[in-house]
């Protein structure tokens, strides 16, 4: 079956790879507004979100984040150009990646399809597995997470992300796999994607209790603690 993607355009100029996906048999719902783009996305099924922004403005990741709360499909940013500030901040608001028009059209082809790959797997097993460690319970069939009994807003990536190192509690987890699971590629030692979406983990779940839970191992990856270490302040 055909992967079907929505494409949110928000910049005047079209779409530099809307001919490219067509012609690779993807089906592309094209919207040039965001009420629309929502309405599509309660009524509709969409495999990957496609956000094509021209020069990043508060407005633009203000949709970003409203895209995060409604759809469990990996979402794609694009702009002309993409500084690094707004890179790590597009991914801490919950974006799976963000691409620049110079991506060469077979590269977006393959991430497009090692993404919603990704997300096929993922729907296949989602049925298994609700997960409690200490202070945080994780139930993955209705995607929710609670700490202290306090419900965490996660972005899809997070979710995963969180999901992977509880099942996995006690054993350190390279970032070579993790970004292999997450991001279906290597990620290499100056990319800090991945740490950003841990960083922001951590964040969320100190905003209920304090504890270290995710560790930090340098040189190695990350270990969920089978037993949370208390954090005090100075």
């Amino acid at each position: 079956m055909s992967q079907k993607i929505l494409l949110i355009n928000l910049e005047q100029s079209p779409f530099p790879f809307d001919d490219t996906l067509r012609d690779d048999g993807l089906i592309v719902q094209a919207s040039h507004c965001t009420l629309e783009s929502f309405h599509l996305l309660r009524n509709q099924q969409f495999n990957l979100v496609i956000l094509n922004i021209e020069t990043p403005k508060f407005s633009d990741f203000g949709v970003l984040i409203n895209l995060t709360n409604v759809c469990h499909v990996p979402i794609l940013l694009f702009s002309k150009i993409v500084e690094q500030f707004n890179l790590i901040h597009a991914l801490e608001l919950g974006a799976n990646d963000y691409y620049s028009h110079d991506i060469h059209p077979r590269e977006l082809l393959a991430r497009i399809t090692a993404h919603t790959r990704a997300q096929n797997k993922d729907s296949t097993r989602r049925e298994t597995t609700n997960i409690a460690l200490n202070d945080v319970s994780l139930c993955r069939t209705k995607r929710q997470v609670y700490c202290d009994k306090q419900a965490i807003v996660l972005t899809g990536l997070e979710f995963e992300l969180l999901y992977f190192l509880m099942a996995n509690a006690g054993q350190i987890l390279s970032r070579e796999m993790l970004g292999k699971i997450l991001f279906n590629r290597i990620i290499s030692t100056s990319d800090r994607s991945l740490d950003v979406h841990v960083s922001n983990i951590r964040k969320k779940l100190n905003q209920a209790c304090e504890r270290q839970r995710i560790k930090t191992v340098r040189g190695s990856g990350y270990i969920y603690l089978d037993e949370p270490i208390y954090l005090t302040s100075s």
